[in-house]
């Protein structure tokens, strides 16, 4: 079941990712708002924190609107 939980989380993940990367809005998210909040945070950008950021924040691309309402609040996007 862990594996499974951790299989949809990397899945959703790779599907964010690359709507992202293919200049999708998610949510009022593109690219650029990504890369800024990224180097607002780290002061640079690259695949790794790239990675982390969206892992950590995948319930900010929630398809439940009140788990995306949490995260929006929470990141204070």
């Amino acid at each position: 079941m862990i594996i499974n939980k951790k299989h949809k989380k990397l899945e959703k993940a790779l599907e964010t990712t690359c709507e992202l990367m293919s200049g999708s809005i998610i949510y009022g998210i593109d690219t650029d708002t990504l890369w800024n909040k990224i180097m607002e945070i780290d002061g640079y950008v690259s695949p790794w924190n790239l990675k982390e950021f969206i892992l950590n924040n995948l319930d900010r691309f929630s398809d439940d609107e009140k788990e995306r309402n949490k995260a929006i609040k929470r990141l204070g996007w």
